[in-house]
C-alpha cells in the first residue's frame, strides 16, 4: 500500500492485492475524530484510488487503511 498526497492534490492510494478484497479507509483529524470513510473493493493485482477532500479544512490528517479479508493495516498522514 503506498500514498502518494500533496497538499496542493488530491491524495490517491496505491494498493497491489494478492487477491479480490475490500478495502476499508477511515480518516481522522489531527485530534482523533473520524471526518470520511469510504469503503472499496480490490481486484487481485494493482488498483489506484483518488479522495476528494475538498471539504476538509486544511491540516493534518491521519488516513487508517485496512484490508478486510486479512486484517492488514496501514497508517498514513495526510497533508492538506
Amino acid at each position: 500500500i503506498q500514498l502518494y498526497n500533496s497538499p496542493s492534490s488530491t491524495p490517491r492510494l496505491y494498493v497491489v492485492a494478492n487477491q479480490q478484497t475490500n478495502i476499508e479507509i477511515r480518516i481522522f483529524n489531527s485530534i482523533g475524530q473520524l471526518v470520511k470513510t469510504a469503503r472499496y473493493g480490490a481486484n487481485r493485482g494493482s488498483n489506484m484510488y483518488d479522495f476528494d477532500l475538498s471539504n476538509l479544512a486544511k491540516g493534518v490528517y491521519m488516513m487508517d487503511v485496512r484490508y478486510e479479508g486479512d486484517g492488514a493495516k496501514r497508517v498514513f498522514k495526510l497533508v492538506r
